[in-house]
Parts: C-alpha cells; structure tokens; sequence
C-alpha cells in the first residue's frame, strides 16, 4: 500500500525530520525519500544539516518552489504501477468527500519558473552530442550505415533519417529535448511507421514528452505534400504540431515563414508545450473528478440495489412464512373439524347398534379405534409447540 502527499506535506516533512526517520517510518529507503523531492522539486536539506541544526548553527530554509507546469501535485511514495492501475487499486472509500482538485498557481507564473530553470533555448546545429532521447533512433542509425553489401535502391537496412528533411527535424527535436528535459524526465524520439501504397514504408518522427502518467504529449513534424496518418489537414509550410487528442481542444502549430523558421521559435515552442502540459495535467484532474463522482454513482447505485434487493428478499420470506401459519392453521381447523366429526359418527354408530349384544363386542373395538383417529386428529390433544410448529 502506498502512500500520496501533497508538495507542502513532503516540503515539510524533510525540513522537519532526517530523512532516514521518514524512510524507516514509511518502510522504504532514504533514496526513496531523496527521489521523491527530486520528483516534486521540493528543496531538501544537504547533508551535515541536521549536525548543524544540532550545534546552534544557523541553517537556512529556501522556500518552496511553485510547482513546475505539468508537475502533479500529489507525490506518491512507495506504489508502483500507472495512473490507471493506481486508480483501479484505490477506489474511494463511501465515507470520502470528492471534491475537485484546486489548482492555485497562475500558469504563465509556472511557465516563467520552468523557462528560467531552462535557460538560454538555442538551436542546435549538430548531432555530436544529442539528447538521451534521440539516443536509440541514433543509434539504429549508425548501425544502419555500418552495415556493407546493402544493394542499391530500397532496401529495409538502409538508413532511413539522411534526408535533409529527417535531419533537420532530429536537431529540432534534439533542441527541444535539451531545453524541455530540464522541466520534464520523460523525453523520448519514436519512430512512426506506415505503409502508404504507390509510396512503399515511410518512417517519421515524434518527440514524446511527459512527466508522469497522468499525461502525455507529442509533438511532430508536418511537411507540404506528405501525407500522414492522424492529420486533420495539409500544410503549406514546413509546420510543428502538437496535436490533441480531447474532444473541444485545438492543436497547436508553428509555422515556416519567412525570416522566422521553426528554428528561430524554439522559446516559443517551449514556452506552449509547457503551458499545454498544465493544460492537460488540469484536464487529468478534472477527468479524474468526474470518474471519481460517476464511480461513487455506481457505488452508491449497486448498494441500493443490493439493499432493494435484500429488502424484496425480507418481503418475499415474510410473506412465505405468514402463507405456511396460515396453511398450518387451516389444516389444523380442518383436522379439528375431522375429529368432531368422527366423534359424531361413534355416538350415531353406538345410539344404533349399541342394544345389540351381538356386535357389542365388536362396536367397542371400532369405537375405540375410531376414538383414536379422532384423538390423533384433534389438535387440542397436542402440545402448544406441536400447533405453533
């Protein structure tokens, strides 16, 4: 079972506890704990201290941070798994208030914090020294090009990234991912693949960025006269795309022009990948809201049913148990009636054939006889437990 904090909660844990006391309270370690505030960009003490602290030395406490755009603000300590897993595995308890998640923070405030924290944004011109995010498409391509006896023409092993185009957009990703690395941990270049008849395979790329799994965000790179899969329109000019994937949301572009090439609006591009990241971080936690709410619905739904259901069940065994005292008393009316009745017939059996001597004998045995079917019959011969039942 893992545990979910705020940023202030962590902020002020380690600014008030070792870090060891903390990791041995929650049963993880003290990287656990340093990595944690290295996820929500929560300032930790450095080492010595608490030493100092101890020894009357003054030891400065640097405020929190605003949060990073992008950046959850629940941290999650000791739990594995992703967004979806973690949700499924801790439903809401019956007794907790849903409430939507509050976001204080202004986000062009977030959006400067994280462009000073990125710095200069420059373009870089060459590949010696790429981002790790390009690492493996790079690396497949050099194995590509160390291959010999590729014939000419097509051919699968061939690299498929020397065209000035596919070169131009790994050093724009590789710009981007040195600058947009500094905010988000995940950054990574994949390849997309499709075959498109007349044309053969094509192969292009997108820079992916997140930072964590509550969101995600892709950014390609349209050409004029290429068509590919998943774009709404064609462009006119060399275009960067971020597209969106939520009903009622735009995506957004950066275009070619004249004397302003893509190159010359990587602050810009930046500066809308960060604040699109908030976006969709907040557009997470209202879905998760409203997931939260219609899930308590169902809860709330299945345990009126249930108790609609036990209550019919309730009703339902009443009504039997009133219908078999009510059969038990009708049987026992007509068993009451049946021994009168037999009773009767011995008297007007005896009353005519009772002066004969002939058949004295035997009228005394059937008499006797038919007194105990009577007696047998006769509820008032049994016992109270007998006749309740």
């Amino acid at each position: 079972m893992g545990h979910r904090f705020t940023r202030e909660q962590v902020y002020e844990m380690v600014w008030t506890r070792p870090r060891n006391a903390i990791a041995k309270e929650f049963g993880v370690s003290d990287t656990a704990i340093r990595k944690l505030c290295d996820r929500g960009d929560i300032p930790a003490p450095s080492h010595g201290h608490w030493l100092r602290r101890d020894l009357g030395r003054p030891v400065p406490r640097p405020p929190l941070p605003i949060r990073l755009p992008g950046h959850a603000r629940y941290l999650r300590l000791g739990e594995s798994g992703s967004y979806q897993e973690i949700y499924w595995r801790e439903r809401d308890c019956l007794f907790d208030v849903i409430e939507p998640e509050v976001f204080e923070e202004a986000v062009e405030d977030q959006v400067e914090v994280a462009v000073r924290r990125i710095g200069v944004i420059r373009h870089r011109r060459e590949l010696d020294n790429p981002h790790p995010a390009l690492a493996r498409v790079l690396r497949d391509e050099a194995e590509r090009r160390s291959l010999k006896d590729v014939p000419d023409g097509w051919h699968w092993k061939k690299p498929r990234f020397d065209s000035p185009i596919h070169q131009r957009q790994l050093k724009l990703f590789n710009s981007l991912a040195h600058a947009l690395g500094e905010v988000f941990p995940r950054c990574s270049v994949q390849v997309d693949e499709e075959h498109q008849p007349g044309v053969g395979m094509r192969h292009d790329l997108r820079l992916w960025v997140t930072a964590d799994s509550t969101w995600t965000m892709d950014l390609r790179i349209l050409e004029p006269g290429v068509q590919r899969r998943g774009v709404r329109c064609k462009v006119s000019t060399t275009t960067l795309e971020i597209p969106v994937y939520t009903e009622g949301a735009e995506p957004l572009y950066w275009v070619d022009t004249v004397g302003n090439r893509l190159e010359r609006q990587l602050e810009s591009i930046v500066r809308g990948v960060l604040r699109e990241a908030e976006r969709r971080l907040r557009q997470a936690a209202v879905s998760n809201y409203e997931r939260r709410r219609e899930h308590r619905q169902a809860q709330l739904a299945e345990i009126a049913r249930r108790h609609r259901e036990a209550q019919e069940r309730e009703l339902a065994a009443q009504a039997a148990l009133q219908k078999q005292r009510r059969d038990r008393i009708l049987r026992l009316a007509r068993e009451s009636q049946q021994a009168q009745e037999v009773r009767a017939l011995v008297e007007i059996v005896r009353g005519q054939f009772g002066r004969d001597p002939e058949t004295l004998v035997l009228l005394e045995e059937w008499s006797k006889d038919a007194l105990a079917l009577a007696d047998q019959l006769d509820p008032a011969r049994r016992s109270i437990h007998d006749l309740i039942g």
